[in-house]
C-alpha cells in the first residue's frame, strides 16, 4: 500500500516540478522524456568533439558520491521539498514516514538462516520506493543551481555547460583549471554542508 501511495505522490510531485521547471536540466537521473545516461554521453561527446575541433581548453572532473543514497540527511530532503514548494501535506507525510522507515536483513547459509532485528533508516532514501529517486534528485538540485550561477563552464554552441549529473554521478566542465577549482570548491562546500 505504501508503494502505491508513494508512486502517486511521485507522479504528482514530478508533474509539479516539471510544470514549474524546477528540476535542473543537467540532472537526467529522474528526467522523463530523456534518454537519461545516453543524453549525458551525447552531450559529453559534443563537448569533447568541440574541444578537439576548435582546439579549446577543457578541464573536467568526475565525482561519484560514496554511498550517496544512504547518506543524504532526512532533514535536507525535507528542506529541499520546502525550498521547491512541494505541497506541505506531502512534505509532512514524507517527514512522518521517514520516522518509520526500517529494513531487516536476511542471511541464508548452509546451516539455516539468520534475521536481523529491524534497523531504522535514519538517513538516506528508502530504496525500492518509486518516490525515492525523485527525492534524491531534489536533494542535489540546489547544487546544480549553485554551479549554474557561476560564470564557470565550457562554452559550446552558444551555451555554457558547467556540469552534468546522473543521479549521484557528477561531471564538471570548465575552460581552465582555476575555474575547475572554483567548481570543485562549490561541490565540496555543498557536500560538506549537507
Amino acid at each position: 500500500m505504501y508503494k502505491i501511495l508513494t508512486s502517486i505522490i511521485a507522479e504528482r510531485t514530478y508533474n509539479f516540478l516539471n510544470e514549474h521547471q524546477l528540476l535542473p536540466s543537467e540532472q537526467k537521473g529522474c528526467k522523463r522524456g530523456s534518454y537519461r545516461c545516453k543524453d549525458q554521453l551525447l552531450i559529453n561527446k559534443m563537448i569533447l568533439d568541440d574541444c578537439k575541433t576548435k582546439k579549446k581548453n577543457l578541464s573536467t572532473a568526475w565525482i561519484a558520491y560514496k554511498k550517496a543514497f544512504d547518506n543524504v540527511p532526512h532533514t535536507w530532503i525535507i528542506k529541499c521539498m520546502e525550498i521547491y514548494k512541494i505541497c506541505p501535506v506531502t512534505v509532512n507525510f514524507i517527514g512522518e514516514s521517514m520516522k518509520c522507515w526500517k529494513t531487516t536483513l536476511y542471511l541464508n547459509h548452509a546451516e539455516g538462516s539468520m534475521t536481523s532485528r529491524p534497523i531504522n533508516i535514519k538517513s538516506g532514501i528508502f530504496q525500492g520506493d518509486s518516490l525515492s529517486p525523485l527525492l534524491f534528485c531534489l536533494a542535489l538540485a540546489p547544487l546544480s543551481s549553485l554551479l549554474k550561477a557561476t560564470t564557470y563552464g565550457y562554452e559550446a554552441q552558444g551555451r555554457t555547460i558547467s556540469h552534468l549529473v546522473y543521479m549521484d554521478d557528477l561531471k564538471t566542465y570548465a575552460k581552465s583549471d582555476s575555474q575547475q577549482t572554483g567548481l570543485l570548491n562549490i561541490v565540496k562546500t555543498f557536500s560538506n554542508d549537507i
